[in-house]
């Protein structure tokens, strides 16, 4: 069925675009441009709802889907990011290796020959080297020739990927026999839109080598499945999670240790990538040590586990940070010997690891979409429709200078989180899963 012949979707994208204008309306304070798009994600997030639910049983035309997609995109290349600063850090790490100089190595405030009025005032934290790997440095680079002072760059290398994503999503669908009007799930989603190509968050590399991953795996082909997953971990070091899943997924079918050691070998090939950022890169393990230590926010959870240590005289952020892993990796285990398909797998893995991590911002959650249009987790599609409300802690920082979560915001986002996610679980019980019989390629 062609995507617009119904007046419906029309009037959807048409809503989207009039949403998304709104980042164009001039002189609006930094702190309002918050408040524009807490009201753009809502409205928009409603018009997402509506979308799915007159298509989820469709065979859509893809090819007009793709097309909507593409021109909600392109409409905020040009525009500035809204609630985060992060692409500075992007832009910088870009400037350094046009520079000829290794970002692992420095750290921007030691860089003073590089300096500017634009770029460098707005880095957050310059006296930390960066903490984004490789395959993501690539991506800054890349982004640098393209548009040295602005997102712009970031956003068109991005388009390009997320283009990827949707096809990988496509086929990922068409191979598991599901309807093709699931892709809406991604391709219109309010969090993909506004923190990749608003706000231009790098996650999207590693969505798309992780669909990539997804797909190669769905298909048995384990060499390709591996090299994609290789690629996403050097782009954000949390996939590893997923390695343990997708060699066990495989290993179900092929006993043989050799053949799996074989296929290993793909995995370890972008690890070469590394061989460019030899003289600095093992200065990324203590800027992670950093972060793990020092950063936390939007994760209830870990503010009543740091406030009951606090009760019993153990105020040490540490304490917290080793249950909350504690937490993580007895839930991973569990999941990982469950009998339950590689979809599920992936997603409530991914649930997992952000309900027990010391920080939630909104585009991590980003992951959770992907995973949409090939399992529909209430918690996934919940969690990924109430983050935004987790801004209201920018837009008090804007106006007073202090980082602080907003509670009832934290409250009420994690008691909705907790609900559906006990829904899930409970029809994941239910559920007796047989995995289709299917020869892996070598």
């Amino acid at each position: 069925m062609n995507f617009f012949k119904d007046k419906y979707n029309i009037l959807g994208i048409v809503i989207y675009l009039a949403m998304l204008l709104s980042f164009y309306i001039p002189g609006v304070s930094r702190e309002d441009s918050v408040l524009v798009y807490m009201a753009v994600f809502s409205v928009c997030f409603v018009v997402y709802w509506v979308l799915y639910k007159r298509n989820r049983e469709m065979d859509i035309g893809v090819r007009e889907v793709l097309y909507a997609a593409i021109v909600l995109r392109l409409l905020l290349i040009a525009t500035e990011p809204v609630t985060s600063d992060d692409y500075y850090r992007y832009l910088w790490d870009g400037k350094v290796q046009n520079a000829g100089l290794d970002p692992f190595l420095y750290s921007p405030l030691e860089l003073t020959e590089l300096h500017d009025d634009v770029v460098y005032p707005n880095i957050t934290f310059p006296e930390i080297k960066t903490i984004y790997p490789p395959v993501s440095q690539v991506i800054f680079l890349a982004a640098y020739f393209i548009s040295p002072g602005s997102s712009a760059g970031l956003k068109f290398i991005y388009l390009i990927f997320d283009i990827g994503v949707m096809l990988f999503i496509f086929l990922s669908l068409k191979e598991l026999k599901m309807r093709s009007g699931l892709l809406i799930l991604y391709a219109f989603s309010p969090l993909i839109l506004l923190e990749i190509f608003l706000n231009a968050h790098i996650d999207v590399i590693l969505i798309f080598f992780l669909s990539g991953c997804v797909y190669f795996t769905i298909k048995k082909n384990p060499a390709l499945s591996l090299l994609m997953l290789g690629f996403s971990v050097l782009s954000k070091t949390y996939t590893l999670i997923f390695l343990p899943v997708v060699l066990l997924y495989f290993f179900r079918y092929d006993k043989s240790i050799n053949r799996i050691a074989k296929n290993f070998i793909f995995f370890l090939f972008p690890f070469l990538i590394i061989y460019f950022y030899r003289h600095g890169i093992l200065n990324i393990f203590s800027v992670m040590e950093n972060y793990m230590k020092h950063w936390y926010s939007n994760n209830l959870i870990y503010k009543i586990i740091l406030y009951l240590s606090e009760l019993t005289g153990v105020n040490d952020h540490s304490v917290t940070r080793i249950i909350m892993f504690a937490l993580f990796v007895i839930s991973y285990c569990i999941l990982l010997i469950m009998n339950i398909d590689l979809i599920k797998k992936f997603t409530f893995i991914a649930i997992f690891y952000f309900l027990f991590s010391h920080t939630v911002h909104p585009w991590y959650l980003c992951i959770l979409v992907m995973l949409l249009p090939l399992y529909l987790s209430y918690a996934s599609f919940v969690w990924t429709g109430i983050i935004f409300l987790t801004n209201f802690t920018v837009y008090n920082y804007l106006k007073s200078g202090v980082w602080e979560d907003v509670y009832c915001i934290l409250f009420m986002e994690y008691i909705l989180l907790i609900f559906f996610l006990s829904i899930d679980l409970k029809k994941l019980k239910n559920i007796s899963y047989k995995e289709p019989e299917r020869s892996i390629s070598v």
